[in-house]
């Protein structure tokens, strides 16, 4: 089978979030998302108004904290290395 991205191979994944989860007051916006994205993978993020997209991204390029969870980014085409970690408190 034809594995253009690796994870097959043992690739591993260039953006790692696990476990991330935003609050706006009572409002749960993200619910414990967990995501790889692999070279070469092409991610698209749809949804209506309000179904998160914008907090999605703010979480991936690190312009807003989470309440919970965790995001690693790939440096130099290793695994990721957690450079967030998250608790409902603030950074651990």
């Amino acid at each position: 089978m034809n594995d253009p991205i690796g994870r097959m191979n043992g690739g591993s994944p260039i953006i790692s979030m696990r476990g991330i989860s935003v609050s706006y007051g009572s409002r749960r916006v993200l619910d414990q998302v967990d995501l790889d994205v692999y070279p070469g993978e092409i991610l698209v993020l749809l949804g209506g108004s309000g179904a998160g997209k914008s907090t999605f991204l703010k979480q991936l390029l690190g312009l807003a904290k989470p309440d919970t969870g965790m995001l690693g980014i790939a440096a130099g085409g290793g695994p990721p290395a957690y450079r967030r970690r998250f608790s409902g408190s603030g950074a651990l």
